[in-house]
């Protein structure tokens, strides 16, 4: 009986090791990439393919100047691969599955620098009520970048562009403005219109702006 304890105290700490292992393994296989970047010389695709974790492909990618050098730059959204299938938001934000958006800085060398990620900058795929995925694109313009939604119901449309600039004196990107906008989809005619800008949301991180939550100065 005695044996058999130790045996199976044996196992259990093999198994955990294993465990550990491979969760630190991915995790390091994932921030080494991040660090690395990729080369430019080959498709779209190929040349981000080591910023995308297991488990989520490409939904946009937007290429620019968002930080005022000589290199161009890109911005990922990324996308859980089932997220289609579940039933992902259901009226619970915090359910809702992540969309990255990752701040990619072109570098001298060709290749491509993680520079920021958020999480929650970008609707769930069933954000956009009946009118389903309310992520419409990102546009990037000098020291810019703006993340556009559209959805709705019958009875009703809403847009809503996020605004980030960037700081040359932080090296950093900021919350510029967030702007909403309902209208009537028979006869075209604005029914309400919001802008936020700094002096709602105050100096906001581009890694701390949650789409989900309210600004502190629109309550």
């Amino acid at each position: 009986m005695f044996t058999h304890k130790i045996i199976a105290v044996f196992f259990c700490m093999n198994l955990l090791f294993y465990a550990g292992n491979s969760f630190a393994l991915d995790l390091k296989k994932e921030r080494g990439n991040s660090e690395n970047g990729c080369t430019s010389g080959s498709p779209v695709q190929g040349e981000i393919t080591c910023f995308i974790p297991e488990g989520f492909s490409v939904l946009h990618v937007a290429t620019g100047d968002f930080n005022l050098d000589a290199y161009p730059d890109k911005i990922l959204v990324l996308k859980r691969n089932d997220e289609e299938e579940s039933g992902n938001y259901d009226g619970d934000y915090e359910a809702a599955y992540p969309r990255p958006l990752l701040i990619l800085a072109g570098q001298a060398d060709k290749t491509y620098k993680l520079v920021a990620r958020n999480d929650k900058t970008v609707y769930c795929y069933r954000c956009g009520g009946m009118l389903g995925d309310p992520f419409t694109g990102v546009t990037i313009e000098k020291g810019f970048f703006s993340i556009e939604f559209y959805g709705g119901s019958g009875g009703g449309r809403w847009t809503r562009i996020v605004t980030y600039r960037y700081s040359k004196p932080d090296n950093a990107w900021f919350l510029h403005r967030d702007g909403v906008e309902g209208f009537d989809p028979w006869t075209g005619k604005t029914t309400h219109e919001t802008m936020y800008t700094v002096k709602d949301f105050g100096k906001l991180p581009f890694e701390k702006f949650d789409i989900y939550r309210r600004h502190s100065g629109s309550e």
